[in-house]
């Protein structure tokens, strides 16, 4: 029971400091920024849109301009093909994914 208290515990966390993170949508895409971002890549729209196929194209698109209009993704045009769309986390983002990594090892008590 102690650690299924501790995932509560993140989960408050992140829906209270992540972006769009109170909404199942808004989760997945953020979720999916955060992870390409971990792995080192920069993902397409077209890649985020075709890999949440269970959310509707035009919800996925919302959560992308309200992550934009928030300033914390931008877009980039790709450097061998401009007609795709990059997406480009702001430093802002890129420090809260480093404050919420510290926060998963703090709650889940790896330091």
């Amino acid at each position: 029971m102690k650690n299924i208290n501790k995932i509560f515990e993140l989960r408050k966390w992140e829906s209270e400091h992540l972006p769009l993170c109170n909404r199942t949508i808004g989760y997945a895409v953020t979720g999916y920024i955060m992870g390409s971002l971990i792995e080192g890549s920069s993902p397409t729209v077209k890649e985020l849109v075709n890999s949440l196929s269970e959310f509707s194209r035009a919800g996925i698109y919302l959560q992308l301009k309200r992550l934009e209009s928030d300033g914390w993704i931008t877009f980039a045009n790709g450097i061998q093909d401009g007609r795709n769309k990059h997406i480009v986390p702001t430093a802002a983002f890129i420090k809260l994914i480093d404050q919420y990594a510290a926060r998963v090892r703090k709650t889940l008590g790896h330091a």
